[in-house]
């Protein structure tokens, strides 16, 4: 619990300063980073795909970190920046600042993650993911190997941080 709580407070970190939010950018990107053997990812991917099928507005970038070594590069990456540097850990969701870890279902999670979305919608929120959505470089792939197995990972209750 104490390590999800560092992760949230750390991805204040995530990318560049804030910059205002415009009516454009109200929009938030969804970011979910998932294992195909996962069954706590599988959960999460069913709940995001009825929430946009519901809602077409919400828009999610999807990150397969087993059979798609790019993406867990990214995933360590993600988790080097908000404080965990040695873990893959699975499922992983980003709504603007905030971090959720693990997924219980629909009515904790899920909530959680809508939530998020709603609070973008109606303040504006940054992207605290773009800038590391470039590409990996031949450096990088060579450390795909050195990356640990992802660990799935099931929260047994929602944990809350406000960012600064």
């Amino acid at each position: 619990m104490r390590v999800l709580l560092m992760a949230v407070l750390a991805l204040a970190t995530l990318g560049s300063g804030p910059r205002p939010a415009q009516a454009a950018d109200r929009e938030p990107q969804v970011y979910f980073f998932w294992a195909e053997s996962c069954a706590y990812s599988q959960r999460a991917r069913s709940f995001l795909q009825r929430a946009q099928a519901q809602d077409a507005r919400i828009r999610i970038e999807a990150f397969e970190i087993e059979r798609h070594p790019e993406n867990l590069v990214l995933l360590g990456k993600v988790m080097a920046r908000i404080g965990i540097p040695d873990a893959s850990l699975v499922p992983l969701v980003i709504v603007g600042s905030n971090v959720i870890l693990g997924f219980i279902d629909d009515d904790t999670t899920g909530k959680e993650i809508l939530n998020d979305i709603a609070k973008c919608r109606s303040i504006g929120c940054v992207d605290r993911m773009r800038d590391l959505l470039g590409g990996p470089r031949e450096m990088e792939q060579a450390l795909v190997a050195d990356l640990r197995t992802p660990t799935c990972v099931m929260r047994n209750a929602p944990t809350r941080a406000a960012l600064p």
